[in-house]
């Protein structure tokens, strides 16, 4: 059949595997071991975090639930089996029709919740008193129902879209309209149900004012939250009245020359939504029912503060400094002091605490097997160290392992020789605290923030007529070619210098101080900056001092004769910058 086709040639017998093949093998299967362990520790710190993730869901829907059943009017049950079905031409038996016969308008509209803070499309139903919404049109199942006997429907003149708010006694709904047309025929028909119901308001609101609304406020004296009906006139003047219906005021304040912030949740305060205004005759801590709420206050109050003192005076001050001196730190204490984080920016940087930890304990867990210490708890070390840097969250069973590694002597033998390999300044701060930083509901302090590693580059506040902007410039070699174009509008300039620097090395092997020292004198001779201040701050005086007692300042200058006299040491790199 294969006429003409040579045989194959015979095949050689197989050789045995040499040494060299031997050991390829070996180290293949090595290298194989090592990755199917490590696939197995990801694996079951995926596991945990999503158990974590799945009870969390579950206790915020069960609040939600909750939450829901307390807004739920009477009789609005979607179980109901007289509920009416939409029948050819119209006519239905059952709720739909007794809903819509005396209708004033329906439609679909889309709503912020009140608990979860999410977007919903409902079908909404206007009555003479009350405004329905379903979530579908034949109106089958109720999902809340607002009484309109007394309120105010405004736009959001914020937004370029077709948002537009109800204020009523205990609650503002966020609605949007499909488009322009939709949202004014909305606005114009609520409008006239509450025509009747505004005129109540009496003399509260026949003065121009800016906003009104209900907020809860602290006691001047006793202390106690009660809930108030706040009117912000238009000549500076905010007074609360014991509800929108009241001839006479239960008090007052003029905002004017005053300052907006937000603030920590204070004591028995019924929302976490605080901020505070600020006055030379009193402080007055508020609480909003939502976010949106407090945002709205705080921003109509200083858009009118602003316009009471006339036009405010723009300061721009630049952070100048080389990475690692602490201008973002300096830039987290002024936020706090001036500003504050809102509770929401608090949440939002769980993710770079938990990374700060996880760097304390896998770096400290490498310095103890460089000096020879080993741990007990194997099997907790290899948990914590297979863990990532960018892990979002770090579950409660990994904060115990993380207790337990930090509490053995090994480690606690490391730590007091921290000087012999590298090891975040902080690990102290963190590893003490770990229980709090890993519970279920952590929400990460001003003392966390400050100590964690979160890039700010920016942040501004007013300060009395002051519009304070405060901008860091990265102090990398590569990044000071653009720096110029922050030089032309800057006011002034702030210079920051690590003292605890003098004896550590830069990427190219550059001593960090002298570099420091090189830097300052391009600044202050830079013509761009002739007119604008130069301020020099020295930061880590604390681990400077801990410095001087085993590296002496000698080995970096030369001229130092201070030993580790740390006031000294000081005086000595003053003179050297000024």
């Amino acid at each position: 059949v294969c006429q003409g086709m040579e045989p194959p040639p015979p095949s050689s017998p197989p050789q045995p595997p040499g040494e060299g093949d031997e050991q390829l093998l070996l180290e293949e299967l090595r290298r194989a071991e090592e990755e199917e362990a490590q696939l197995d520790r990801t694996i079951a710190y995926l596991e945990s975090a999503e158990r974590d993730r799945t009870e969390e869901v579950k206790e915020l829907s069960k609040r939600l639930e909750a939450a829901e059943e307390v807004l739920r009017p009477l009789g609005g049950d979607g179980d109901n089996k007289d509920a009416g079905e939409l029948q050819p031409g119209g006519k239905t038996d059952g709720p739909f029709n007794r809903v819509l016969s005396t209708a004033i308008k329906t439609g679909w509209m889309h709503k912020m919740g009140r608990i979860k803070r999410s977007w919903t499309r409902r079908f909404f139903v206007l009555h003479n008193s009350s405004l329905t919404y379903y979530t579908d049109a034949q109106c089958r199942v109720m999902k809340g129902c607002l009484s309109l006997n007394a309120g105010v429907v405004r736009r959001d003149d914020s937004r370029s879209d077709f948002h537009f708010f109800i204020d009523i006694p205990g609650r503002t709904l966020q609605l949007s309209a499909s488009n322009e047309l939709v949202m004014n025929e909305w606005i114009k028909a609520i409008r006239e149900v509450l025509r009747g119901n505004e005129s109540t308001l009496g003399t509260t609101l026949t003065r121009t004012h800016e906003k009104s609304g209900w907020i809860s406020k602290e006691g001047k004296i006793n202390k106690s939250w009660k809930r108030r009906f706040f009117v912000l006139f238009e000549d500076g003047m905010l007074s609360y009245y014991r509800d929108e219906t009241a001839q006479t005021e239960k008090g007052s304040l003029s905002v004017r020359g005053g300052d907006v912030r937000t603030i920590d949740i204070p004591k028995g305060a019924p929302t976490s939504h605080n901020f505070q205004i600020c006055t030379r005759s009193r402080i007055l801590r508020l609480a909003a029912d939502t976010p949106d709420d407090m945002r709205q206050w705080m921003q109509v109050l200083q858009n009118l503060i602003d316009k009471l003192l006339g036009k405010r005076t723009n300061v721009k001050v630049l952070f100048v400094g080389l990475p690692g001196s602490g201008k973002t730190t300096l830039l987290k204490q002024m936020k706090i002091l001036f500003k504050g984080y809102t509770e929401g920016e608090r949440l939002g940087l769980r993710s770079a605490v938990y990374s700060e930890l996880l760097r304390c304990i896998q770096q400290l867990l490498e310095g103890a097997a460089f000096l020879g210490l080993r741990v007990s708890d194997t099997d907790a070390a290899r948990r914590v160290s297979s863990l990532p840097l960018s892990a979002t969250t770090v579950s409660p069973e990994i904060g115990r392992d993380i207790s337990t590694l930090w509490k053995e002597e090994a480690l606690q033998a490391a730590y007091k020789r921290r000087r012999e390999f590298e090891l975040p300044p902080h690990a102290h701060y963190f590893l003490e605290d770990v229980e709090r930083t890993c519970a279920r509901f952590y929400v990460p302090n001003y003392q966390d923030i400050i100590r964690a590693q979160i890039l700010q580059r920016e942040t501004w506040f007013d300060i009395e007529s002051l519009f304070f902007r405060a901008v860091t410039l990265s102090g990398r070699f590569a990044d000071r070619k653009r720096w110029g174009f922050h030089f032309s509008d800057a006011s002034g300039v702030v210079f920051v210098v690590s003292l605890a620097s003098y004896d550590e090395a830069m990427e190219g092997g550059e001593n960090s101080l002298r570099e420091s020292l090189l830097l300052w004198d391009d600044i202050a001779s830079n013509a761009a900056l002739r007119d604008a201040p130069l301020f020099l701050i020295f930061t880590m005086r604390d681990v400077f001092s801990e410095k001087l007692q085993h590296s002496d300042m000698v080995d970096t200058f030369p001229s130092y004769s201070g030993g580790s006299n740390v006031e000294q040491g000081v005086s000595f790199l003053r003179d050297r910058f000024v």
